[in-house]
């Protein structure tokens, strides 16, 4: 994943969305509840 995140950081994204499927996985990644984005969200520093 990390190098997942690192490739798309370069693209220029600043976040990477998803959905509720394999929620306990993305939790562990650092994704969190976004109201905004209707989904679990992890912001790229």
């Amino acid at each position: 994943m990390t190098e997942f995140y690192h490739r798309m950081k370069q693209r220029g994204s600043q976040i990477i969305t998803v959905g509720f499927y394999l929620e306990s996985f993305f939790y562990k990644q650092g994704f969190k509840i976004d109201r905004e984005y209707g989904g679990l969200v992890k912001k790229l520093n």
